[in-house]
């Protein structure tokens, strides 16, 4: 799902931007995007949320640590259980195996073994501390053509991610 707003692009020879669709109101008047209370406050929303989130993703992994190849501990040395229940059930790694061990790794200046436990999470992670930035951003300047422009690639980055993490991971089951 994705939190931040879907923009299309306007084909009309005399603009090089694209615009968000307008807002028809209650009373069939159609309004620009942008003076829509609700749906900029829905957009602010959700890039806290984003904010939030990123944040507490890479907060978490600066307090977490690992103290074996798969096991994952509180400061206090408590063991966390196996939260992947693929791999629990079926003894296989899924395609995100590694990938908390790794943000942990790259929290703490471990960047070797971080690309070891996962070969996308160095990236994943730099990845999110970059979302931490455009929340911020679009959260303090709104919605604007410059980060219309960089939510869609942000869109595309993650699917083209995604998609090339299920390849390497088939790859991986059948060797």
């Amino acid at each position: 799902m994705l939190l931040y707003p879907v923009m299309r692009l306007d084909n009309h020879p005399s603009t090089a931007i694209d615009r968000p669709d307008p807002v028809t109101t209650g009373d069939g008047r159609s309004i620009p995007a942008e003076a829509d209370p609700t749906r900029a406050r829905r957009h602010r929303e959700s890039a806290i949320l984003w904010l939030v989130g990123a944040s507490a993703i890479v907060a978490l992994a600066a307090i977490l640590d690992t103290s074996s190849s798969r096991e994952v501990v509180l400061p206090g040395g408590i063991a966390l259980p196996e939260v992947c229940w693929f791999h629990r059930l079926l003894g296989v790694d899924c395609a995100a195996c590694g990938l908390t061990r790794s943000f942990i790794h790259m929290a703490h200046g471990r960047f070797a073994s971080a690309a070891a436990m996962h070969p996308f999470g160095p990236l994943l992670f730099l990845y999110t501390l970059i979302q931490i930035g455009l929340a911020a951003g679009y959260y303090r300047c709104g919605q604007t053509a410059r980060y219309r422009t960089l939510i869609r690639w942000n869109a595309s980055f993650l699917a083209t991610i995604t998609a090339i993490m299920l390849v390497v991971w088939c790859v991986r089951l059948v060797q």
